[in-house]
């Protein structure tokens, strides 16, 4: 019962769910790193914050951005797969990058 909700929620709003999932992806991967590298104690803050930032920024950038591939590059076929990896990889990733490197 709770999953035929659950996909009905996502279909319903597929934004909410997809910026919720990438809030969620990117705080456990934080928590995952500090688990792994670090062995005092975990900074929530920091996780806080990786959170705030997949939602606000990564989990709407990659939604419209995929979106819009999906819609200029229809279909699930090798070729129109390769066509949206390779202009994700060599447009998008780099600019998602961009917005967060420090000069210099």
């Amino acid at each position: 019962m709770r999953r035929a909700v659950l996909k009905e929620a996502v279909k319903r709003f597929p934004w909410l769910a997809n910026v919720t999932l990438y809030g969620c992806l990117f705080a456990g991967g934080d928590l995952a790193h500090q688990l792994i590298a670090q062995k005092e104690r975990i900074d929530w803050s920091h996780t806080r914050n990786v959170a705030i930032v997949a939602i606000s920024f990564h989990g709407n950038f990659n939604y419209f951005w995929l979106r819009a591939l999906e819609r200029r590059f229809p279909g699930k076929s090798v070729g129109m797969v390769f066509r949206k990896l390779l202009l994700d990889q060599s447009f998008a990733s780099p600019l998602g990058h961009q917005c967060f490197s420090i000069p210099g």
